[in-house]
């Protein structure tokens, strides 16, 4: 079987699904606009965690965390945890106070502050980056599904977006959580341990002398220590903000059962953060290793996924498309909110 088939079956399989569960979803939990938006408050640490960390394995920072480990050894896991640092931080520090202070949205929060002008001004900030965010993702994942399949990026895009958009206007945040659950699994279990399995098991660990000086060096790998630190705190501090405004992680609290679901979610999310960012960049070493002279680096993950077994490979394009499909739901959510 071609590739084209083996991901075009499960394309069409997985939409079924998906569409399934959302629809099961919205027929057992969704009652009005409370649950459809928040859930009812009801979401568990589990269910918190899941959908947390949902956001971060997203169609453009999966391939995105094997390209930092192809450039800078374990030193790429800093992608992921860098997110799962300001995770760590929001969580502890701030994001309680979004789910005690009642409010539905962050515009309804800035509302009670600042009064209907800042309810409006937050509003238009939210929706521009929900947008922006959300026509990333689907160009991304349909630039890689239509490779795969054979098809136009415009038709890949309409495909995923309609999907999308089908599952969470029946069944809400429900529907975006509950897949996430199928979705998240699906990605960690493929590309974060069968890939990493199959090439310890197919190749062994990389040879030192193979790869740049300093690729095993934790905790920085082959990175430029001086050149990233200063722009490190400041993209540090930058992504505090910009987690601090946005809907999908004000969501993600509010909807949550209590402050305390939302400090184990919010610190389980860093370690799921930490162990895959070193299982993406151990990949992107593996890459490094295989495919060591590529011109542009952008493209290690596709290059390695020729040397993967056939239904691997399929199975890993896949994901890319579930990983899109677990980001943009809670934004879709979130926006509409």
């Amino acid at each position: 079987m071609t590739q084209a088939v083996w991901l075009g079956g499960f394309t069409v399989a997985y939409i079924i699904a998906m569409t399934g569960i959302s629809w099961w979803a919205g027929k057992k939990f969704v009652e009005n606009e409370g649950e459809f938006m928040l859930g009812g408050r009801q979401f568990n640490s589990f269910l918190s965690t899941v959908g947390l960390v949902s956001i971060l394995v997203s169609g453009g920072w999966l391939p995105a965390i094997v390209l930092y480990g192809y450039l800078f050894g374990v030193g790429g896991t800093w992608f992921y945890l860098s997110w799962g640092l300001a995770i760590l931080v929001t969580g502890l520090l701030w994001a309680g106070f979004w789910r005690a202070s009642g409010a539905y949205t962050p515009s309804e929060w800035f509302e009670y502050r600042y009064g209907r002008v800042g309810r409006l001004a937050i509003a238009l900030v939210i929706l521009l980056a929900v947008l922006a965010i959300i026509g990333w993702q689907f160009v991304g994942s349909g630039a890689a599904v239509a490779g795969a399949l054979g098809i136009s990026t415009n038709l890949a895009i309409l495909l995923i977006g309609a999907a999308v958009i089908l599952y969470v206007a029946l069944g809400g945040i429900w529907a975006a959580t509950l897949t996430d659950l199928v979705q998240f699994s699906w990605v960690l279990l493929v590309n974060f341990i069968a890939i990493p399995a199959y090439l310890i098991i197919q190749y062994g660990l990389p040879d030192s002398a193979t790869l740049p000086d300093g690729f095993y060096s934790v905790p920085f790998g082959a990175m430029p220590v001086l050149q990233f630190t200063l722009p490190s705190v400041f993209t540090f501090i930058l992504l505090q903000l910009s987690i601090a405004n946005q809907a999908p992680y004000f969501t993600r609290a509010a909807s949550a059962v209590s402050r305390r679901t939302i400090t184990i979610a919010w610190t389980c999310a860093f370690i799921i953060a930490l162990l895959t960012g070193i299982a993406g960049s151990l990949t992107g070493i593996y890459a490094r290793s295989l495919v060591p002279d590529l011109s542009n680096p952008e493209l290690a993950f596709g290059e390695l996924l020729g040397y993967l077994p056939l239904p691997l490979t399929a199975l890993a394009l896949a994901g890319l498309m579930a990983a899109t499909m677990s980001t943009v739901d809670i934004y879709l959510v979130s926006g509409v909110n």
